[in-house]
């Protein structure tokens, strides 16, 4: 099966401390994967940002909620056991620990409300069971949102711009991967060469570049069999294809029997490439997840 919600973890993660005194989270994330039925590719599914293993995640939140509620009390590090209040709960035979639930704990409540700067109102019902994701997750994911919006955006602007902008803008996207200096040099009669980096002093390492502004037409195989030509006329060995669209689907297998290394760059692709390397973009805000470092905590014996 595949992980299971977010909220679907309390339960399960509080029941794990059940009978045990101080238990390490190792131990709690293996109990609750044999709970789960989980198997190891369920075990190596990843958060959508693919910062950490999902379960591993899901069972790191679930027990800070816990702790939070007064349903965990912890040692140390990783090392928690069940509270008395933790102990009168499950006492109760629960079937079920949702969000909801716990919003009942003072505790809780009031640890939520000292989070969220916007609002001292108890979530509603409705909101609360939204809340399928942990909090890592849910970041993730906006930045995810945020990332792509940034890129749509990136495309309208290229398309709008001029081929000679364009033309510009990937020899310094190439310039700004550290690849070597760069000249634009498309013109007529330019042989289908748009740009050429220079990766040594001397310029006899150089990589050409051909650049396709296109707003909806895709790029042919027989563009991409021009510029491979005319690589061959130029006697150089490295290319890089970039255009705003896409290729052909099965181009990249013609690509492997070339005696030339030929990179080939889509829409999306370039603005992946543009916002990891700051190029038509800056930056607005920047957080930092933190994580507890364990060394300084270390005391000599």
């Amino acid at each position: 099966m595949a992980v299971p919600p977010f909220f679907d973890y309390f339960l399960p993660t509080l029941k794990s401390y059940e009978g045990k005194d101080f238990v390490h989270v190792k131990e709690i994330r293996n109990l609750v994967a044999n709970h789960f039925n989980l198997n190891d590719e369920d075990l190596t599914e990843r958060t959508s940002g693919d910062q950490a293993f999902k379960h591993h995640d899901r069972v790191y939140w679930a027990r800070s909620y816990l702790s939070h509620a007064g349903l965990l009390e912890q040692q140390r590090r990783g090392v928690y056991r069940l509270s008395s209040d933790g102990k009168g709960f499950l006492s109760t035979n629960p079937t079920s620990l949702t969000l909801e639930k716990l919003y009942e704990f003072d505790q809780f409540r009031l640890w939520k409300e000292g989070n969220d700067t916007t609002t001292k109102e108890t979530p509603q019902v409705q909101d609360i069971e939204k809340q399928t994701e942990t909090p890592r997750e849910l970041f993730e994911r906006a930045y995810s949102q945020l990332r792509k919006e940034t890129k749509d955006l990136l495309l309208t602007q290229i398309k709008a711009s001029s081929p000679q902008f364009f033309e510009r803008l990937v020899v310094n996207l190439l310039i700004g991967m550290n690849y070597g200096k760069g000249d634009v040099v498309g013109r007529t009669g330019d042989g289908g060469i748009d740009g050429v980096i220079h990766q040594d002093p001397l310029g006899l390492d150089k990589i050409y570049i051909q650049a396709k502004r296109y707003t909806e037409q895709n790029v042919t195989s027989s563009d991409v069999r021009d510029f491979i030509g005319a690589l061959g006329i130029k006697g150089v060995t490295k290319g890089v294809f970039i255009t705003t669209t896409s290729f052909p689907r099965n181009i990249k297998d013609q690509l492997l029997a070339l005696t030339q290394t030929v990179v080939l760059i889509d829409g999306e692709r370039l603005t992946d490439l543009m916002i990891d390397y700051g190029i038509g973009v800056s930056t607005d805000t920047s957080y930092s997840i933190y994580r507890i470092d364990t060394d300084f905590f270390e005391e000599e014996e």
